[in-house]
């Protein structure tokens, strides 16, 4: 027979199992804080096809777009994916729901200065820290946490390089 665990529980031992970075173990969080609130203290075992569209219902009635749902369902569906594995659950409820209930992210083209827009956006900082930054951000590509973890060693005046070794996240 299956181990009576209760899903609460459950999250957070799969939680502190995983060994990935903290920053997608964090990131994986509030979908198992969703979860939790929606099953409760139900046990992983009794999850059924209907508690996970609840569970998307709930998501959706909190108004997140269909893309950030996705994303809840797929770390959702890991977590019971590793309970089924563990013993804990015949199956995972996630692979059940049909195709027609799981939200459909849109793909929507990335919003993106033109190149004749730059000289106007740029003129309006003043000189400066933060205009400097900016020009960095924009000639180079490095995201903000990139740029914010900068030490002097990583620029080469003399060859005009400038190597992204770090970076700062959560801040």
């Amino acid at each position: 027979p299956q181990p009576n665990i209760p899903f609460s529980e459950w999250a957070d031992r799969w939680l502190s199992s995983l060994e990935l970075k903290q920053t997608t173990v964090r990131s994986y969080a509030p979908t198992m804080n969703y979860a939790k609130a929606a099953f409760r203290r139900k046990p992983v075992r009794r999850l059924r096809t209907e508690d996970v569209a609840r569970f998307n219902s709930l998501l959706r009635d909190r108004g997140m777009s269909a893309s950030t749902r996705a994303k809840h369902l797929r770390v959702l569906g890991a977590c019971l994916q590793s309970a089924a594995r563990h013993g804990y659950a015949a199956r995972n409820p996630v692979r059940d729901l049909p195709r027609a209930e799981r939200p459909r992210p849109e793909h929507k083209e990335a919003a993106y200065f033109e190149n004749e827009e730059l000289p106007r956006l740029f003129a309006e900082f003043p000189n400066g820290l933060i205009k400097t930054l900016f020009l960095l951000t924009l000639k180079t590509g490095m995201r903000q946490g990139e740029i914010l973890a900068l030490r002097w060693g990583d620029i080469d005046l003399h060859n005009a390089v400038i190597r992204a070794r770090r970076s700062y996240t959560d801040g």
